[in-house]
């Protein structure tokens, strides 16, 4: 899972940092600082912190739920006759779609699967573990 969150952020923090066709000081920092605040909650949910994981499931979940129906939402607009500029075949339309709405089934499993008891019962026992030390 700490896998898949981090490839997420990376390919968001290239995106967005090259997608604006110029790397400004301001941006690198930005992307600098988040980048570090999402390492140290990675870092937090490695070491089994409840409220860690409990938000990386609810993130997970929403990345699982919204993302697939953004994206479906999207398709059925442009399927209506909406254009965007352009001529949007089908085949090109579905092969853009597809790893979004992959990434969004797998993010749904994942946030199910840290809803597991053996998950909890992890996070409690490290939790009582930092507590004791």
């Amino acid at each position: 899972m700490l896998v898949w969150v981090g490839l997420y952020w990376a390919v968001v923090t290239v995106f967005s940092l090259v997608g604006a066709g110029t790397v400004t000081g301001e941006a690198a920092g930005y992307a600098a600082f988040w980048t570090a605040v999402v390492a140290l909650w990675m870092w937090r949910v490695w070491c089994g912190g409840r409220m860690a994981v409990h938000y990386l499931r609810q993130v997970l979940l929403a990345f699982g739920v919204l993302v697939p129906g953004g994206v479906l939402l999207a398709v059925l607009v442009v399927a209506t006759g909406f254009e965007l500029g352009g001529d949007w075949p089908t085949l090109r339309l579905v092969l853009l779609t597809l790893p979004m709405i992959a990434f969004g089934a797998v993010s749904f499993v994942l946030s199910r699967l840290l809803r597991r008891p053996a998950v909890i019962e992890w996070t409690r026992a490290m939790g009582a573990r930092q507590r004791s030390a």
